[in-house]
């Protein structure tokens, strides 16, 4: 039985160095939506929480609301929300 490589075809390495530290704010979430609450002078903001939004202004049905709920509700909470226009 012949022997082929897997050689020209990919190329593997392994690295068992350090994990390199995580950068502040690097799993932030950023949601875009066309909603007029967030005015175009500010273009982002920072959530809390999903009612938050509600708060300020975002319908309970606005995709920016429902992509917020379902952000927050995940298993690990996030802390912060990004949502921008």
């Amino acid at each position: 039985m012949a022997k082929l490589t897997l050689a020209p075809i990919i190329k593997i390495s392994a690295s068992l160095a350090a994990k390199a530290a995580t950068r502040k704010g690097f799993n932030t979430a950023l949601i875009l939506g066309t909603s007029e609450v967030i005015p175009q002078s500010e273009r982002l903001r920072v959530y809390y929480s999903a009612d938050a939004l509600i708060e300020d202004g975002f319908k309970d049905d606005s995709a920016e609301y429902k992509a917020a709920k379902l952000y927050f509700s995940a298993t690990e909470t996030p802390t912060k929300l990004y949502v921008g226009d």
